[in-house]
C-alpha cells in the first residue's frame, strides 16, 4: 500500500461479496484491527442489527463510515427488520445502488462474455423455465408467472412455489438445467433497475 492510499475497511463483509477488491488510490480491507487507522469503514445493512453493537466503540473524527446497502427501502425496512433509528447522524456516507449515493454501488456487475461452446451448454439444458422467490409479496411478479405459465412450462422455486429452494452453490447447479431463468426485481424504486 502507497502512502497516499486511502485505507477502506469493509467492517461487514455483505453476502456474496468479492474479496479481491481492487479501486485506484485505496486499499481495501477485511481486517477489523485497521479500524482506528482506516480513512473509511463500510457496514453492510443486513449484516447490522439495529443496534451500535459489534460496532467499533472509538472513532477517528477524520474518517468516514459508510452504510453500504444494496437493497430497496422496503426491503432493508421489513425483510431485514431495520428502523435505522439509532443509527442517526453516525454514518458521513451512502453506499447504494442509487445514482445519487455518496459511493454509487449498482448490485451487478458486467462479466465477460462466455467464451464456450453454445452448443455444448444448450445441450446440458434439460428444461426449459424457472423461477426462484421467496418474497411472494410483489404481486405483479406472481401474477406475471401465472400468465406466462397459460403457455409454457415454468418450475417455480422457493416459498413461492412448489419446489424447494436449495443453498448455493446447490442453486447454480438446479438453475444450469434451464434454457431460461425468470429474474425479477424485489422492487419498483428509483434507480434500482437501470
Amino acid at each position: 500500500m502507497r502512502e497516499e492510499d486511502k485505507l477502506i475497511l469493509i467492517y461487514d463483509p455483505p453476502f456474496g461479496f468479492i474479496h479481491n477488491v481492487t479501486c485506484s488510490g485505496c486499499h481495501v480491507t477485511y481486517d477489523r484491527s485497521t479500524s482506528s487507522i482506516a480513512d473509511a469503514l463500510v457496514f453492510d445493512c443486513a449484516s447490522r442489527r439495529d443496534s451500535m453493537i459489534g460496532m467499533p466503540s472509538q472513532r477517528n473524527k477524520d474518517q468516514r463510515w459508510i452504510w453500504y446497502c444494496p437493497e430497496p427501502p422496503w426491503n432493508t425496512r421489513y425483510v431485514f427488520d431495520k428502523t435505522l433509528v439509532n443509527f442517526h447522524g453516525v454514518f458521513n456516507w451512502t453506499m447504494t445502488y442509487r445514482v445519487d449515493s455518496d459511493v454509487y454501488a449498482p448490485y451487478s456487475r458486467d462479466l465477460p462474455p462466455v467464451s464456450q461452446n453454445l452448443s455444448e451448454i444448450l445441450a446440458k439444458k434439460t428444461s426449459l423455465a424457472a423461477w426462484a422467490s421467496s418474497n411472494c409479496a410483489v404481486a405483479e411478479r406472481s401474477n406475471a408467472i401465472r400468465e406466462l405459465q397459460k403457455f409454457i412450462k415454468i418450475d417455480v422455486f422457493g416459498k413461492c412455489g412448489s419446489e424447494p429452494l436449495c443453498p448455493p452453490p446447490c442453486q447454480y447447479d438446479v438453475m444450469s438445467r434451464y434454457k431460461f431463468y425468470f429474474a425479477f426485481e424485489n422492487s419498483r424504486c428509483k434507480d434500482y433497475i437501470i
